[in-house]
């Protein structure tokens, strides 16, 4: 806990936590001066698969609390969006550190396909995995 996450919580406040478990699932912890709970993940779920989830868990936890809630920022996220290049459409990923570009990698739509619909799924999907498993390595370190 940092100095400003104690305060916040003696002056009877909740710091939301994103916390890695078993494999890569995550957890949302919701700590107070009385308790610390595991905010429920969906329905039939006790984790999240994507720490994107998690982390968007928490923010929607901490408006439900509001200014009663802090939420402590991952060191380590990633964003993908739509991305038009050179060689045609692409997901691309951007994999941050302390909410700063670290690495960027383009993940090009294949051209030739019978089912674009697919293809554009697909590909978000991979580019998807690679954020996550980008974030559960540097987590490792």
């Amino acid at each position: 806990m940092s100095p400003q996450e104690r305060l916040h919580i003696e002056r009877g406040g909740h710091v939301l936590v994103v916390e890695e478990i078993d494999g890569a699932r995550w957890q949302v912890l919701s700590i107070s001066l009385a308790e610390t709970e595991i905010v429920p993940a969906k329905p039939g779920s006790a984790a999240h698969e994507l720490h994107r989830d998690a982390q968007r868990a928490a923010v929607a936890a901490a408006s439900k609390l509001g200014d009663k809630a802090l939420v402590r920022p991952s060191r380590y996220s990633y964003e993908v969006e739509f991305h038009v290049a050179d060689r045609g459409v692409a997901w691309r990923l951007r994999m941050q550190k302390d909410s700063r570009d670290v690495e960027e990698k383009l993940f090009h739509m294949p051209r030739n396909t019978d089912d674009e619909e697919e293809a554009f799924y697909g590909t978000h999907d991979l580019a998807l995995s690679a954020g996550e498993h980008w974030v559960a390595a540097q987590r490792r370190y």
